[in-house]
């Protein structure tokens, strides 16, 4: 009797942990990103050709009818480029799809995806870029937006695709966060009334820290106020401190126009 008893003991105690095991599983997986951004087309001409770009869009959990949000613009880096649509949801748009953050900043992220081979920056502005704007453009048309809480963010190429939205519709963006970023400092002068904060690593290889500290300077000596922070000892990925950095998102979704 003794040992049955143990054994119906036994067999209750392997059940009850794999109840737990499974319950916590379930609490800890995390949620594919990809899963919770739709996928959106938009078209643009290019030598005579209709080029679709795909790109992806995170709405907030509010079910307000009557609320609008902010809407976060997000630039990949060269490594995210392609034709997947999903490459470009790594870090910012994946971080910032946290239980936490969604409670936190509430808004629409826009991930657009430049093709691979290409650029989103240059001295005219690029099909990529221009389709990126075109899907901007097309998400405030259609979702509840805050015009005046038009935000653009982006790292490496991104950064510098995040000074030339800066640059080019200083009019509409209510901040903008280039990281590790360059850009032309001939035109920082256009981004002057941009709320700006700059963040870059020192021990940057791939696009060395002088890049972001002359466009700073630039914006500076032009009649603006940008906010920069450098980080030492830090390579190229200085965007897993940028938007780790509570007080920096903290600023960045109390922007307005």
């Amino acid at each position: 009797m003794r040992q049955m008893q143990h054994s119906i003991f036994c067999i209750l105690l392997l059940v009850t942990s794999a109840i737990l095991n499974t319950c916590t599983a379930e609490q800890i997986s995390p949620v594919n990103p990809k899963d919770l951004y739709e996928e959106q087309t938009v078209s643009v001409q290019e030598d005579d050709e209709n080029i679709v770009f795909r790109y992806r869009l995170l709405r907030p959990e509010s079910s307000d009818p009557q609320k609008k949000f902010p809407l976060v613009v997000f630039f990949h880096g060269a490594g995210e480029r392609g034709s997947d649509n999903v490459s470009q949801l790594q870090y910012f748009p994946t971080w910032m799809t946290s239980d936490s953050l969604r409670k936190k900043y509430p808004c629409f992220i826009l991930a657009p995806q430049c093709r691979e081979g290409y650029r989103w920056s240059a001295v005219d502005m690029t099909t990529d870029m221009r389709a990126a704007l075109k899907a901007m453009d097309q998400v405030i048309e259609n979702e509840a937006i805050d015009t005046d809480q038009i935000l653009v963010t982006g790292l490496s190429m991104g950064g510098a695709a995040t000074w030339e939205v800066a640059m080019r519709l200083p009019e509409r963006i209510a901040a903008a966060v280039p990281v590790c970023g360059k850009s032309e400092e001939q035109y920082a002068e256009l981004a002057k009334d941009v709320p700006l904060w700059v963040v870059h690593g020192d021990a940057d290889t791939v696009i060395p820290v002088d890049c972001s500290r002359s466009m700073v300077a630039a914006v500076k000596e032009a009649g603006g106020n940008p906010k920069y922070t450098e980080l030492p000892g830090v390579g190229h990925d200085s965007w897993t401190a940028a938007y780790h950095d509570e007080e920096l998102l903290d600023w960045f979704f109390k922007q307005h126009r």
